[in-house]
């Protein structure tokens, strides 16, 4: 059998283990030239060595091997610029994803930068809150179920992510207070920042005047209208979860951010 190479030959050609070509021929891409009817010894011969690279460069194209046949026609012809089209979309796709990530990191270690400084304060304090946007759904005062409001959070994180807008945790409510009226809105933020839409809302970067509250066991949404906005013409209230550099499963520390601004 000098005209061919042993599996283990073969697999070292390209520093690949047995396993690899053994999988190869499993799903049908790779077949060895010769099966000695005895020994069931597999031998691969030097014109397989293309095959193998181009097995080798799907891999590394991040293209699925099974789908490796449609760029192959009836008569045998690999078309490469087809399969190269499609890893550099797969690629981008791969850059894409890998940006998003980063940018929830860095908001993530924003918030937990600004939740070490302000995370023990008591009482009212003031701070400056980056510019932020989020995806956003109205919601009913009226409904102070916990459970139900998890849902709704969760349905409005679903959308974002449908629409690629790479939306974060923790999610946030916003009270609006104008002309005697409350409208409540829920908040998913997200760290897209090309995308236009009516239920997106930006919130500028600004000074809030901030204080800490715990709302376990229930979300008391007609306590917080009564304490915090009797005495007002207008006023917005974010209420959002502190992102905390250490979690306790029970934890519902939240910061109430005041302003007399209205985004909405």
């Amino acid at each position: 059998m000098k005209n061919y190479f042993t599996i283990s030959e073969f697999a070292g050609l390209r520093n690949i283990n047995i396993n690899s070509l053994r999988y190869y021929e499993k799903i049908g891409l790779l077949k060895p030239a010769y099966i000695e009817p005895d020994t069931h010894y597999r031998y691969y011969s030097s014109k397989q060595i293309p095959v193998l690279d181009t097995i080798l460069l799907c891999i590394d194209l991040k293209i699925p091997l099974r789908e490796l046949s449609q760029y192959i026609d009836e008569k045998g012809v690999l078309h490469s610029e087809k399969l190269f089209q499609d890893g550099k979309r797969i690629a981008k796709q791969r850059i894409n994803e890998i940006q998003e990530g980063l940018s929830k990191i860095e908001y993530a270690l924003q918030d937990m930068e600004a939740s070490r400084i302000y995370g023990e304060q008591s009482g009212i304090y003031k701070r400056i809150i980056r510019s932020r946007r989020f995806w956003i759904s109205e919601y009913s005062i009226e409904n102070e179920d916990l459970k139900t409001l998890e849902k709704s959070f969760i349905n409005l994180y679903s959308q974002a992510q449908e629409k690629n807008l790479a939306p974060i945790f923790p999610p946030s409510l916003l009270l609006q207070y104008h002309n005697k009226q409350i409208r409540c809105f829920l908040l998913c933020e997200i760290t897209d920042r090309k995308t236009n839409d009516e239920r997106i809302l930006e919130i500028p970067q600004g000074e809030f005047s901030c204080f800490q509250e715990d709302l376990l066991p229930t979300l008391a949404m007609n306590g917080i209208i009564e304490r915090y906005f009797s005495d007002s013409d207008r006023k917005t209230l974010i209420i959002t979860n502190l992102m905390l550099t250490k979690y306790q499963i029970d934890n519902r520390k939240n910061e109430l951010q005041f302003t007399d601004k209205l985004f909405l």
